[in-house]
């Protein structure tokens, strides 16, 4: 981002330089984000789809 700051730059060079700091940071917090959660060992869910009338309940894709 200090880049596309420079005195005398061309729009084009300073548009440039704002895409790839852009992109940078971008990529940068994704990392992060993947780093974080293998960290923790990520956040299972568990979604009940069907309960059945003595209250058990069916983990996963129901069909017929």
């Amino acid at each position: 981002m200090a880049r596309a700051t420079f005195p005398g730059q061309t729009f084009e060079g300073r548009e440039l330089n704002l895409k790839f700091s852009t992109r940078l940071t971008r990529v940068y917090a994704q990392h992060m984000a993947a780093l974080e959660k293998s960290r923790r060992g990520g956040k299972r869910k568990v979604t009940v789809e069907y309960v059945r009338d003595a209250g058990q309940a069916i983990l996963g894709a129901v069909s017929q």
